[in-house]
């Protein structure tokens, strides 16, 4: 199967090299259900060759990057390019604290597929489950595009953006209204 690579793009020229904690927390809620590796750019001389190697071995299924302000956007920015122009096809999927805070910015930028707002472990893995099965990713709570309607319109609800059961509830809705009970 795919791998997804979990990158955290270099940050810093400290020798006291920072963990990438928001990337071990989704490693987290992936482990044991997706193949998955983690790149550190502060530890990779090449992180973006270190990815393609790893795509070489095992075709990726997606590249989703931490990205905070400062050096680390213009690292983000740069290794994304680069990955976009050579793979194409592989989506690219920014969360972190600059996409939380600046999606409209983040979407603007042509290597970025989709971009997850706020805590991100739920709907990145929502994400890599509907893009595994198929699924619409339309159907995926927490995307940058439809986080930014909450800005706008006050939702309250208590489903915590899980889908399936919506599916599943409007499948049985459909049933219903086609068969006689």
């Amino acid at each position: 199967g795919a791998v997804i690579v979990l990158f955290n793009p270099w940050s810093t020229p400290s020798p006291k090299k920072p963990l990438p904690m928001s990337l071990l927390a989704l490693a987290s809620v992936l482990e044991g259900e997706f193949a998955l590796t983690i790149v550190d750019g502060n530890l990779e001389a090449d992180a973006v060759g270190r990815i393609l190697a790893i795509h070489s071995a095992t075709p990726l299924a997606a590249v989703a990057v931490t990205v905070m302000p400062g050096p680390q956007l213009r690292a983000a920015v740069a290794s994304c390019r680069q990955l976009k122009q050579i793979l194409p096809g592989v989506p690219i999927i920014w969360g972190g604290y600059f996409p939380s805070q600046h999606a409209d910015a983040c979407l603007s930028e042509s290597t970025v597929d989709i971009c997850v707002r706020g805590q991100g472990e739920a709907t990145v893995l929502e994400l890599c489950r509907a893009m595994r099965d198929g699924s619409p990713l339309s159907a995926v709570a927490g995307r940058g595009d439809v986080m930014k309607l909450m800005e706008e319109i006050f939702f309250s609800f208590t489903m915590g953006g899980e889908t399936l059961s919506l599916a599943a509830a409007k499948a049985t809705l459909n049933k219903l209204q086609r068969e006689p009970v």
